[in-house]
């Protein structure tokens, strides 16, 4: 703001000698028409201030003779109506009493009480009538009331809210563009890196309420959208707004920090200020083969930035991002995505106390200004006394606001008149100062940057905001400033999910929500302007949302789990009903079943025994087929038996019976009839024959016995293997 004011005073430097030029011919002209002045010249110096003294008075006379003529006048004209209302009084009267007496004349058949009840009507006619009249001037007024209210009514809107869905996992951003007339705000689902929108809103403001206006708009937007679950994103602006482009060598972290602080204290002057400085690093340049920086540095002082969060604090909740409007206006440009050839354009949002211009070159912001004239003013100019046909006319401001919406700014080649039917054009003429200073100051903003920032033209400039929305406005600003001019138009690049008639109403008042539009798709996290402990504010509550969030989940899951849990339970259970049942059914055949598997257990345990028992290279048979050979023909065999047992001789003594290990011995008994003397002989050769076969290693006779009574030998062979 600065270095601009120094460049206006080298301006004015400039043309000092031209304007002096100019001073000197219009005093030759004026000495040209009026010859007076040098008889006033020719005065003696004494009688000089006489003749000035005389000539105001004289001056001042004819001013109040004007006025007296014009009060005179407007005087009279307020008579004439009195005696034609008075007049249209009189007629109605007259006409009530010639009814009356028609009443009269055809009830004289009635008796005389009813006649003295007309006459008591007569004198209270003309009370009735003026009631009458009051009854109409208060309905009028009302409904005056009423279309007014009505029309601030017309001019807030929200749209049609979003079917409640679950939002986890999706990221949404409310834009709240705070001006002094109206609350916009803009609601987008972040998709990737562009984005939705969803929900908008505008919120007349009352101008006199100041911050309680704000907090009740946010009550009425909290109404139709739920602020704390949302990034809520908000402009500041102000002239203790800086914001400037600057190149640093490459730094990283803490020191790109510190010398960013450093440099805008420097530059913005505020080295004994508190304030709130941020960056955005939006490129990367070389110059003399060193790397730099290319930063967007904006700083404001805290009593800007607290003075703009009061109304939030009030509400109770804390914004996501506040940066200075024209990085806002840069961003709408960015996303818009205009396939246009010119690489240098500027932005003006016009709005109801201030005008923002931003100048963006190849992409990037370089230049920003605000300047202290916007809609309202041209409003107040409005206000003005007019003097049509003799007669002065002043609007109040709900009326001149009515006529700048309605109208325009109209030029005088249109004849159109209000409807006290005041043309149109001669309020104009109270708007043309106001717009010409407005168009000037932005032309000088243009000149300034063009001669400061070496830059050959800027190309086109694009008016925003919701005074940007008057008739013939863009035309006018056309013909006065050396630049194309054009309004921002609606982007296919903000893709919207709305019914058709917020669509519809989205699109006619878009140039109203062109910033909220611009914030709403700023998904960067610099610059900020929020101070650092309410930045910290919304990292812990973040961070509180995500722990509800994960509270969130696990109690989804444990749920779930426990659903799953109780159907499970269910299922089993009808499942051992069921095979309870088939117990039940096949319990007979079970006890078959378990005497079967007991049955088998022992046949195999047994079998296990004979398998241990049993020697599988028996020489049983080899052995009776040898004994049937060599046994003596008269002697015979009746049992035959296999055994492990202790040698013969072991058993003769304990001693070697406790160390000799068992062996597998072959019991023979035999028995002899009617012995002869010769039978012992046979004996002991079969005995010899045993040995000499083999399989044997030892053959004892083990006893023999002669059963006289019966005359029978009976004898027990033993063979050890």
């Amino acid at each position: 703001m600065d270095t601009f004011d120094l460049w206006e005073k080298e301006q004015r430097a400039q043309t000092s000698q031209e304007d002096m030029i100019k001073q000197e011919q219009s005093a030759e002209a004026t000495e040209n028409l009026f010859p007076d002045l040098d008889l006033l010249n020719s005065v003696p110096d004494e009688l000089a201030e006489d003749l000035q003294f005389l000539q105001q008075i004289q001056k001042e006379h004819k001013e109040l003779a004007d006025e007296e003529l014009l009060a005179k006048e407007v005087v009279s004209n307020q008579q004439s109506e009195e005696e034609q209302f008075c007049l249209e009084l009189d007629a109605k009267d007259s006409q009530l009493l010639e009814q009356l007496q028609k009443e009269e004349e055809d009830s004289t058949a009635k008796d005389y009480s009813q006649e003295e009840h007309v006459s008591d009507l007569q004198p209270n006619v003309e009370e009735v009538i003026l009631k009458s009249f009051d009854e109409e001037v208060s309905l009028s007024d009302e409904i005056s009331s009423e279309s007014s209210l009505e029309n601030k009514q017309e001019y807030s809107y929200f749209s049609t809210k979003n079917k409640c869905r679950f939002n986890f996992g999706r990221s949404y951003f409310l834009a709240l563009d705070i001006g002094h007339h109206s609350l916009k705000y803009v609601k987008v689902r972040k998709h990737g890196e562009s984005g939705v929108i969803e929900n908008f809103g505008i919120v007349q403001l009352s101008a006199d309420e100041g911050e309680d206006a704000i907090v009740a708009a946010l009550k009425k937007v909290q109404n139709e959208v739920k602020l704390k679950s949302l990034k809520i994103v908000t402009s500041l602006y102000g002239l203790e707004v800086n914001l400037k482009r600057i190149s640093l060598p490459t730094l990283t972290g803490k020191e790109l920090k510190e010398a960013v602080g450093w440099t805008a204290r420097k530059q913005f002057v505020l080295e004994e200020t508190p304030a709130v400085v941020d960056y955005q690093i939006v490129g990367q340049s070389v110059q003399k083969t060193v790397e730099h920086h290319d930063i967007l540095m904006v700083a404001a002082t805290e009593t800007v930035v607290n003075s703009h969060l009061r109304p939030f604090e009030k509400f109770n909740f804390v914004p996501h991002k506040l940066a200075p409007l024209p990085v806002y206006l840069w961003n709408l440009y960015q996303k818009a995505a205009i396939q246009t050839d010119e690489d240098c354009v500027g932005l003006v949002d016009l709005g109801a106390n201030k005008t923002a211009i931003a100048i963006i070159r190849e992409g990037k912001l370089e230049f920003s200004r605000e300047i202290s004239t916007g809609g309202n003013d041209i409003i107040e100019a409005m206000t003005g006394t007019v003097f049509y046909e003799g007669v002065p006319y002043q609007l109040t401001r709900e009326e001149a606001e009515s006529v700048f919406l309605e109208y325009g700014f109209q030029d005088d080649s249109m004849e159109k008149v209000t409807a006290h039917q005041i043309p149109v054009a001669e309020i104009a003429v109270l708007m043309r100062p106001v717009l010409e200073r407005l168009a000037n100051e932005v032309q000088r903003s243009i000149d300034y940057y063009r001669e400061s920032f070496s830059v050959k033209e800027v190309q086109k400039v694009y008016l925003v905001g919701g005074v940007a929305q008057t008739k013939n406005l863009k035309e006018f600003f056309q013909n006065t400033i050396e630049t194309q001019v054009e309004t921002f138009q609606f982007s296919t690049h903000f893709p919207l999910n709305l019914n058709e008639t917020d669509a519809k109403v989205f699109h006619s008042r878009f140039l109203e929500l062109a910033v909220a539009v611009g914030m709403a798709f700023d998904f960067s996290p610099t610059p900020n302007l929020l101070p650092e402990p309410l930045r910290k504010i919304e990292k812990i509550r973040l961070q509180k949302r995500l722990l509800g969030y994960s509270f969130l989940i696990v109690f989804i899951i444990l749920g779930f789990l426990s659903a799953t849990t109780v159907l499970r339970n269910a299922s089993l259970t009808s499942r051992f009903q069921e095979l309870k049942l088939q117990y039940q059914k096949y319990e007979p055949m079970k006890r078959r079943y378990d005497a079967l598997i007991k049955q088998k257990n022992y046949l195999l345990n047994k079998q296990k025994v004979y398998r241990e028992e049993l020697v599988l290279d028996n020489p049983m048979p080899q052995l009776l087929k040898m004994i049937s050979n060599l046994y003596p023909s008269r002697l015979a065999l009746y049992q035959l038996a296999v055994a492990s047992e202790l040698p013969y001789s072991a058993k003769q003594s304990d001693k070697k019976a406790k160390s000799e290990p068992l062996v597998k011995l072959l019991h023979l008994r035999g028995i002899c009839y009617r012995p002869s003397a010769r039978e012992g002989l046979r004996i002991a050769d079969f005995m010899m024959r045993l040995e000499e076969s083999g399989y044997f290693s030892k053959v004892s006779l083990v006893s023999q016995h002669f059963d006289e009574l019966k005359n029978e030998l009976t004898f027990e062979i033993v063979c050890q293997f």
